[in-house]
Protein backbone atom coordinates (compact mmCIF):
# COMPACT_ATOMS: atom_id res chain seq x y z
CA UNK A 1 0.00 0.00 0.00
CA UNK A 2 1.31 3.46 -0.87
CA UNK A 3 1.59 6.26 1.66
CA UNK A 4 -1.50 7.99 0.27
CA UNK A 5 -3.47 4.74 0.46
CA UNK A 6 -2.44 4.36 4.11
CA UNK A 7 -3.74 7.86 4.85
CA UNK A 8 -7.03 7.05 3.10
CA UNK A 9 -7.29 3.75 5.01
CA UNK A 10 -6.73 5.56 8.30
CA UNK A 11 -9.40 8.13 7.42
CA UNK A 12 -11.81 5.36 6.45
CA UNK A 13 -11.24 3.64 9.78
CA UNK A 14 -11.85 6.91 11.66
CA UNK A 15 -15.09 7.32 9.68
CA UNK A 16 -16.23 3.86 10.80
CA UNK A 17 -15.88 2.02 7.49
CA UNK A 18 -15.21 -1.72 7.55
CA UNK A 19 -12.07 -3.24 6.06
CA UNK A 20 -13.98 -4.30 2.93
CA UNK A 21 -15.59 -0.87 2.57
CA UNK A 22 -12.11 0.64 2.84
CA UNK A 23 -10.81 -1.69 0.09
CA UNK A 24 -13.62 -0.65 -2.24
CA UNK A 25 -13.22 3.04 -1.40
CA UNK A 26 -9.47 2.90 -2.11
CA UNK A 27 -10.13 0.99 -5.34
CA UNK A 28 -12.51 3.75 -6.44
CA UNK A 29 -9.88 6.40 -5.66
CA UNK A 30 -7.19 4.46 -7.57
CA UNK A 31 -9.25 4.05 -10.75
CA UNK A 32 -10.57 7.60 -10.67
CA UNK A 33 -14.26 6.96 -10.03
CA UNK A 34 -15.41 10.59 -10.05
CA UNK A 35 -18.75 12.11 -11.03
CA UNK A 36 -17.30 13.10 -14.41
CA UNK A 37 -15.98 9.56 -14.88
CA UNK A 38 -18.10 6.96 -13.05
CA UNK A 39 -16.87 3.36 -13.24
CA UNK A 40 -18.66 0.07 -13.84
CA UNK A 41 -18.90 -2.55 -11.11
CA UNK A 42 -16.45 -4.92 -12.79
CA UNK A 43 -13.64 -2.33 -12.88
CA UNK A 44 -14.10 -1.41 -9.21
CA UNK A 45 -14.39 -5.06 -8.16
CA UNK A 46 -11.19 -6.02 -10.01
CA UNK A 47 -9.21 -3.22 -8.34
CA UNK A 48 -10.65 -3.95 -4.86
CA UNK A 49 -9.57 -7.60 -5.04
CA UNK A 50 -12.78 -8.76 -3.35
CA UNK A 51 -13.35 -11.99 -5.31
CA UNK A 52 -16.99 -12.75 -4.51
CA UNK A 53 -19.36 -10.59 -6.58
CA UNK A 54 -22.20 -10.91 -4.05
CA UNK A 55 -20.02 -9.71 -1.20
CA UNK A 56 -18.54 -6.94 -3.32
CA UNK A 57 -21.97 -5.71 -4.40
CA UNK A 58 -23.14 -5.66 -0.79
CA UNK A 59 -20.09 -3.64 0.27
CA UNK A 60 -20.56 -1.18 -2.60
CA UNK A 61 -24.22 -0.72 -1.64
CA UNK A 62 -23.15 -0.02 1.95
CA UNK A 63 -20.86 2.76 0.70
CA UNK A 64 -23.78 4.20 -1.27
CA UNK A 65 -26.14 4.00 1.72
CA UNK A 66 -23.54 5.73 3.94
CA UNK A 67 -23.16 8.48 1.35
CA UNK A 68 -19.53 7.83 0.36
CA UNK A 69 -20.39 6.65 -3.16
CA UNK A 70 -23.14 7.39 -5.64
CA UNK A 71 -24.80 5.30 -8.34
CA UNK A 72 -25.97 6.33 -11.77
CA UNK A 73 -27.43 4.35 -14.63
CA UNK A 74 -26.22 4.88 -18.20
CA UNK A 75 -27.36 2.76 -21.10
CA UNK A 76 -28.95 0.28 -18.67
CA UNK A 77 -25.64 -0.22 -16.81
CA UNK A 78 -24.93 0.90 -13.27
CA UNK A 79 -21.84 3.00 -12.71
CA UNK A 80 -20.48 4.29 -9.44
CA UNK A 81 -18.41 7.24 -8.33
CA UNK A 82 -17.19 8.80 -5.08
CA UNK A 83 -19.30 11.45 -3.42
CA UNK A 84 -17.12 14.57 -3.50
CA UNK A 85 -18.99 15.94 -0.47
CA UNK A 86 -17.74 13.08 1.76
CA UNK A 87 -14.08 12.77 0.77
CA UNK A 88 -11.80 10.64 2.92
CA UNK A 89 -8.57 11.63 1.15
Amino acid sequence: MSASELVIAENCKKAGLSDDETKVYIAMVKIGARQASPKEVEAIMKESKIPAKGKFTSVLQQLVSKGYAKREVREKRSRYYLNEGKKLF
